[in-house]
């Protein structure tokens, strides 16, 4: 979690004008943040403030003793106001109401998908796995990687992000899509294909303007990303770079430039 200087030079980078810090009054958010933190014994790049915290979640979370949080029973409990504090990898994915239809013999193109414009348009990595001849299922990067985070970004995150930043999910989540269909063939190992995907997704982002974005936007499409994805994020962070500038090599906010 970023510290207090680093969350200030968020808000100041983002447009907002941050109070200077001796005269700030203390935030739930961040101190509920930090009580999590403290409790779960997690490392500090682990968990990144969002501009989405519920002050009302954040209070509940505060009146929880470390006990109490991690006592039997509290998953649900501690993953509901996670994601209400802007921790949006704690945030339950809903079902896809419109899931694609696709042929997994392969007499169709998967690319066909691609133009979806409902929830279904994620369908589009387990098609490309069913089709592929390496049989990599349900952990490799088209059924466990690709769709997972396909579908919780625009059912999770996009909603959240600023006007231009739902743009952008739209036009990063084509991109990445329309990569794989041109230049990963079904024949492709499930390591070659790893590898292409995961250095790509840096220049996806980079092509559909993720720089041009407001920082309160950076911060609640890293959150989405989970602690145990951690290599993800310093991906990003080091390849992006607007975002290696505000961040350290290990994805975490630093408190100066």
């Amino acid at each position: 979690m970023p510290t207090a200087l680093g969350l200030a030079l968020a808000l100041s980078l983002g447009g907002c004008a941050a109070p200077p810090l001796e005269d700030a009054e203390p935030d739930p958010c961040a101190e509920a943040q930090a009580h999590v933190q403290a409790c779960l014994g997690t490392t500090e790049g682990e968990f990144l403030v969002a501009a989405t915290c519920d002050p009302d979640a954040a209070d509940a979370v505060l009146q929880q003793s470390c006990a109490e949080l991690a006592g039997a029973g509290k998953a649900d409990f501690l993953g509901d106001f996670l994601c209400r504090l802007g921790l949006l990898s704690f945030c339950p994915t809903p079902v896809c109401e419109a899931p694609a239809e696709f042929d997994p013999t392969g007499s169709a193109s998967c690319g066909e998908l691609i133009g979806l414009e409902t929830c279904g348009q994620c369908d589009y990595y387990l098609c490309r796995d069913a089709q592929s001849t390496s049989e990599c299922g349900a952990d490799s990067y088209y059924g466990g990687f690709g769709y997972y985070y396909c579908d919780r970004f625009r059912q999770v995150t996009e909603a959240r992000l600023s006007p231009a930043g739902q743009a952008w999910s739209r036009r990063a989540r084509t991109c990445l899509m329309e990569s794989l269909e041109e230049s990963v063939a079904d024949d492709f190992q499930c390591s070659e294909v790893e590898e292409f995907a995961f250095a790509n997704h840096p220049t996806c982002y980079l092509e559909t303007g993720f720089c041009s974005l407001p920082v309160t936007d950076w911060l609640l499409i890293l959150s989405t990303i989970e602690a145990g994805d951690h290599n993800l994020r310093q991906l990003l962070t080091v390849g992006i770079g607007c975002l290696a500038q505000a961040f350290g090599p290990g994805g975490e906010l630093e408190d100066s430039l």
